[in-house]
């Protein structure tokens, strides 16, 4: 996950200099004004990839598996944007001239792809599992007759045999 927020950063920052160039008179205006605003806040743009990551794991962001990813988890990539978008509003405010506006459309592109890539993540675990269940448990439907040790050892070597093909559903 540190790579892709690492790109998600670069992203975000990237995309909101390109949105707050858009010329109405004369179209997209990306050319040397664009690569000057890049070269001019270059510390800037490298600094706010460690604060990224460094407010990511002190959230708990990198520790989680996102499998299981819910309403703390999210309140947790809350935190951790609050604190980025604190950094970047914070120098704006000191030393840059590309405005508070900059900061807060920065923060929300880098909001909804840290969103995005937990629980892109966690559909893509989500889908795999569908995936392996549905191959594994192809083959004769079973009625476990005895719920006890004997029943509980009996469906769980059912599910863990690759020779037995026979899939567990009801227990009597």
């Amino acid at each position: 996950f540190i790579a892709l927020d690492i790109f998600s950063v670069a992203i975000a920052w990237t995309f909101s200099i390109l949105l707050l160039n858009i010329d109405s008179q004369e179209g997209l205006n990306i050319g040397r004004e664009f690569a000057d605003i890049i070269v001019n806040n270059a510390w800037w743009f490298a600094s706010t990839f460690v604060i990224a990551v460094a407010f990511s794991a002190v959230f708990g962001l990198y520790a989680n598996i996102w499998k299981y990813a819910g309403l703390a988890e999210g309140i947790k990539i809350v935190f951790a944007v609050l604190c980025v978008a604190s950094w970047n509003v914070v120098i704006t405010i000191v030393s840059s001239d590309l405005g508070v506006s900059w900061a807060i459309i920065m923060t929300a592109i880098y909001f909804a792809e840290l969103i995005a890539t937990r629980f892109v993540y966690r559909l893509y675990i989500h889908l795999m599992s569908k995936i392996r269940n549905s191959e594994s448990h192809h083959g004769i439907k079973v009625i476990v007759i005895g719920g006890g040790a004997a029943g509980s050892t009996l469906i769980r070597e059912m599910k863990t045999s690759d020779k037995l093909k026979m899939n567990p559903v009801c227990i009597l």
